[in-house]
Parts: structure tokens; C-alpha cells; sequence
């Protein structure tokens, strides 16, 4: 394997229309390594040429000097304009000709899938594609990209980055999924490795990497305001490829030839979770159960998982989610300690502890401290600096609160919920100008059809009536109260719709003032306690 390969740290590998024709190869199985380097052989960065994102694909067909890599269609949202290919076989830069996305990301029924292409002369090899229909339950597969690492002067992004090769297993096959996330697995990924492929054992691509799992929980700032607060189940999700070949027609003329192999896997998981024997194969027969939602008969897994090996850091922790799912936070908290005696850098327990602590066991100065060690060994995670942020509107570290959403957006420019709370809380500091520009790049960056569009023009214009821009609250308010009921949000709705309502009435009254200084002042009929109108929500 290519010396810059780099396997995952922390995961116990289990291994003992407009497409013209379609070629059927033969499937053989391969070792960890042989796939591998067909990953390196057909796998590509996609590098932004400016401050934005970067992600990963596969090249999966060639029509001269004209090459198509598959991605997920998040990336190209997030790498911005002009990007640029990179292969892993040679690490020569391609700009990038053409990227067509193969589905709408606000729209939940569609694939978070895109192409691109690219011209070189150079002779890439292109991958094969597999049958995700043979996708068991405990299939081994390795998930391929570059992830973005380092912090400052020692980050590492664009063609700085390192492939890393992440071996896992099957966890859950989903009926249902937001985007097209059906297949869900436990390698080891970070940001940066979106869109990047996923291998079965015989180095076919079965599916493309295309998020993070996470459950949702709720906090709440300093301000009230309650925040999404979110628990990391260390498992991770992407698109099978049968819905990339549904979507084969969208694809234009030079897809001239796409490598599929059908034939059956030579793999036999369910095997290994009908009697599991090594530790490995508990910890995956719990992860499946807990997927199922059974948690107790997942505890007992990982237990006996923990009985073969009492070093498995990876068995602690995933019973400690499964703990917390069953409503055991101390003893969820317990086992992430372990986790974290038997491997000091595992940043996703330090964050899952993080999380219990704040906003279930109301230990900000605890939480504080996990996520700030789950930073330093991760320190790209736009969630964990979200969350340390609430954490720290807990202790009334406002100037914390600020530069830690502050690193969210650096981390995630794209991250409409962290310019939202950073404008709230330059608000209460006084800023102003810079809550002002927060809300509206919020309200740029929200489709108006999700609840963060609205809410960013109502925070905005009551920062614009705090200024006495009145003729721009309106119009904030105005447009708001006209989406929050698109939103499920009536009584938002009708806040913003009184708003209007007595701006509209200042504004007259200023106007007769001029001409009859004792025309008398309008008052709120429902003033809020310190006799102004309502505050940002």
C-alpha cells in the first residue's frame, strides 16, 4: 500500500441512459491491503481553491481524456468554485471541467450524490462498481479520502491532506434515510473524507461516504434559547450505489463506460453474528442490536465483548451508548472513562461524556473540559466548538461563547445555526454591525423553506429596531412572519406580525410628531417585561 495510507486509529479491523454499456467482471476476494491499493489507484481530493471545503471521490469512468469521479453532492456545495482534482495514484492537480449534482441536499428523498469531471492525458484507472444489494448486516468494508486535520499553522487541508484507508463493518441497512443514507457502518472518518468511496472485501464500490451519525438532544445557551445538542454514536453513513445507477440518465455523454461486477460476495457475515467468537465480532453483533433497537441485548454484547478483552477501549464505548440510550447517563459517563483510561485520545468519548455532562447532568465546567479535549485531538469539529459554546453561555463566558462560534464558522462556513447564536450573542455585547451581518449571512446561507431562514430575518430586524433602522424591521418582520407558518411556527408567526404591526404605528407616529410634537406615543399591547417589544428569538 502507498506509504501516505493511514489506517484509523481507534477501530479494530474484522477481517480474520447515458451510460452505453456496462462491463461484468469476475469477483475475487482481497486482502485489506489489495484493496487498499485499488483505492489509492481510483480515488481523488477535491480541493477548493479559496477558504472553503474539501472533500473526496471516485473516478468511475473514462471517455478519452475526459474523466467522471462520483462524490457526494454536499461537496460540491462546499468546495465552492474552481475546484480541483487531485489523484491519489500521482497527486497531479486537474481542474475540475463540470460538477452536476444528482439531487437536491434539501430535499431529503434525493441521494446526496454529484459528478464531476475533469481532462488530463495521464492513464487513471477507473474503479469498479459493486452490487449494494449484497450488503449484509457484518459485511466488512473500508472507507477511502482525505481527511482534514490540524489546527493553525499545522492544519492540513487541500493537497496537504493524507489519504486514510478506514476499515469497518455493516452496523445497519436503513429503510428509511434522510438524503439517501441507507447503509451505515463503523469506520473511522472525519471531515474531508465526504464523498469518498466505499469497497466491499472484493475492492468493489458499494457506496460513497457521505456523513456522520449523530442523535440529536437539546440544551440551552445562556440566554434561554434552546440549542440542538448533538451526541456522536461513532458510526457513520453513505449512499449505496444502486442510486447512483438510478440516476445514470441525469448523466451527460462522457460516462462511456462504468465497471460493474454483480457477482455474489464471497463474504459470509451473518455468520460472524450468529456466533460471534472474537471480541471483534461482539462489539459488531452489539452495534447491530443496538441499531435494531435493542440496547439491552446490546449491552450484553459489548459485556462479553469486555470479558474476552478488558483492553477494548472500542466495547466501553460503544456500551456506554447504548447505556445512555437506555437511560443510564452515570453509568454511560463511566464507561466513556474507561474509554478514555484505555485510550487517552479517543476524541469521541471525551465528546460523548462532554455532551451527558452538559446538558443531562448540568456539569458546564466538566462538559467544558471534555470538549475541549475532544477539540485538541479533533480540532476541525465544527459540532464540538458548537457545543463548547453552549457550555460556555452556562458560565457567563459570553467573549468564549463568541470565539468558539467564531471556530465553528472557520470549521463549517456553511454553518447557518452557529452565525445565528454568534449573532445573538454580539447582540447582547453590543456588536451590533457584526449581529447584523451574521443574521443576514444566516439568511443567505438558508433555503426559506427551513426554520433557520426565518429565524435569521427575525433576529435581524430586532436588532434593526434597536437601532431605529424601522423601515428595515419591517420588512425583517414582514418577511418572516410570512415564512414562520411554512415552518410550522404559527406563534412565531404572529409575534413577527404584531411587530409589524407597532413598528408600523412608530413609524406614523414620528411622522405626525413632526408636525404635531404632542401627538402621544404608541404602546405595545403586549409589552415584554422591561417595557420594550419582544428580543431576539
Amino acid at each position: 500500500m502507498k506509504k501516505h495510507l493511514k489506517e484509523a486509529k481507534y477501530l479494530v479491523i474484522i477481517v480474520s441512459g447515458a451510460i452505453a454499456s456496462a462491463i461484468t467482471l469476475p469477483a475475487i476476494a482481497k486482502t485489506p491491503e489489495e484493496v487498499g491499493q485499488i483505492a489509492c489507484d481510483v480515488s481523488v481530493q477535491i480541493n477548493s481553491t479559496g477558504n472553503s471545503g474539501d472533500g473526496s471521490g471516485v473516478i468511475i469512468a473514462k471517455n478519452g481524456d475526459i474523466y467522471t469521479v462520483l462524490t457526494a453532492n454536499h461537496v460540491k456545495r462546499d468546495v465552492g468554485v474552481n475546484p480541483i482534482v487531485q489523484p491519489c495514484s500521482d497527486s497531479k492537480s486537474h481542474s475540475v471541467l463540470s460538477f452536476q449534482s444528482l439531487g437536491d441536499l434539501n430535499n431529503q428523498q434525493d441521494p446526496d450524490l454529484a459528478v464531476l469531471t475533469f481532462k488530463a492525458t495521464d492513464n487513471y484507472k477507473t474503479a469498479t462498481l459493486g452490487d449494494s444489494s449484497q450488503i449484509k448486516l457484518g459485511s466488512n468494508i473500508y472507507v477511502f479520502g482525505y481527511p482534514v486535520e490540524g489546527i493553525g499553522a499545522n492544519r492540513k487541508r487541500g493537497s496537504d491532506r493524507e489519504a486514510r484507508f478506514s476499515p469497518g463493518s455493516v452496523v445497519s441497512i436503513r429503510k428509511k434515510a434522510l438524503n439517501g443514507n441507507f447503509i451505515v457502518y463503523n469506520a473511522v472518518t472525519k471531515g474531508g473524507m465526504s464523498g469518498g468511496p466505499v469497497f466491499d472485501v472484493e475492492g468493489r464500490v458499494v457506496a460513497v461516504h457521505t456523513s456522520g451519525d449523530l442523535e440529536e438532544g437539546q440544551g440551552q445557551v445562556e440566554s434561554g434559547q434552546t440549542v440542538t445538542v448533538r451526541v456522536k454514536t461513532g458510526t457513520n453513513a453513505g449512499v449505496p450505489i444502486s442510486a447512483f445507477l438510478a440516476k445514470r440518465g441525469q448523466i451527460g455523454t462522457n460516462v462511456q463506460n462504468v465497471a460493474v461486477n454483480n457477482e455474489p460476495s464471497t463474504e459470509k457475515p451473518e455468520e460472524k453474528l450468529k456466533n460471534p467468537q472474537s471480541t471483534g465480532d461482539f462489539v459488531v453483533a452489539g452495534m447491530v442490536e443496538s441499531e435494531k433497537g435493542d440496547d439491552k441485548a446490546a449491552i450484553d454484547s459489548f459485556s462479553e465483548a469486555i470479558k474476552r478483552d478488558s483492553n477494548s477501549a472500542e466495547a466501553y464505548y460503544r456500551r456506554g451508548i447504548s447505556k445512555y440510550r437506555r437511560g443510564d447517563k452515570q453509568g454511560a459517563v463511566e464507561d466513556y472513562g474507561e474509554a478514555i483510561k484505555l485510550n487517552p485520545d479517543y476524541s469521541n468519548a471525551y465528546y460523548n461524556r462532554a455532551s451527558i455532562r452538559f446538558f443531562e447532568l448540568n456539569d458546564y465546567p466538566g462538559a467544558v473540559a471534555d470538549y475541549t479535549e475532544a477539540l485538541r485531538l479533533n480540532p476541525n469539529d465544527a459540532i464540538s466548538y458548537f457545543n463548547r459554546a453552549a457550555a460556555r453561555s452556562k458560565l457567563k463566558d459570553r467573549e468564549g461563547v463568541v470565539a468558539d462560534f467564531t471556530e465553528a464558522i472557520r470549521v463549517k462556513p456553511t454553518y447557518v445555526e452557529a452565525y445565528i447564536e454568534r449573532g445573538r450573542f454580539r447582540n447582547t455585547l453590543g456588536d451590533r454591525k457584526g449581529a447584523i451581518e451574521d443574521f443576514t449571512s444566516a439568511i443567505e446561507l438558508a433555503p426559506e423553506n427551513t426554520v433557520n431562514h426565518p429565524i435569521a430575518l427575525y433576529n435581524r430586524a430586532a436588532v434593526r429596531r434597536n437601532i431605529k433602522d424601522l423601515t428595515g424591521a419591517v420588512e425583517d418582520f414582514q418577511k418572516a412572519s410570512e415564512l414562520f407558518p411554512g415552518v410550522n411556527e404559527p406563534e412565531l408567526a404572529k409575534k413577527a406580525a404584531d411587530e409589524v404591526y407597532w413598528l408600523n404605528r412608530e413609524i406614523k407616529f414620528e411622522s405626525d410628531r413632526k408636525l404635531n410634537p404632542s401627538t402621544p406615543a404608541p404602546k405595545p399591547s403586549n409589552p415584554a417585561p422591561d417595557g420594550g417589544l419582544n428580543e431576539p428569538i
